[in-house]
């Protein structure tokens, strides 16, 4: 999955709300990670 900085991450989190996933900025993933309960997704890269 690739993120465009065109959608802002209130949009984001409505979107992947109805999955119980919320994107946060997170300086110390370098970017932003998805968290679902106390789990944080990442991508391969």
């Amino acid at each position: 999955m690739s993120w465009s900085k065109s959608i802002s991450l209130d949009v984001a989190n409505k979107l992947f709300d109805v999955i119980g996933v919320s994107v946060e900025q997170n300086h110390l993933e370098g970017g932003y990670v998805a968290k679902h309960e106390n789990k944080i997704l990442r991508s391969q890269r």
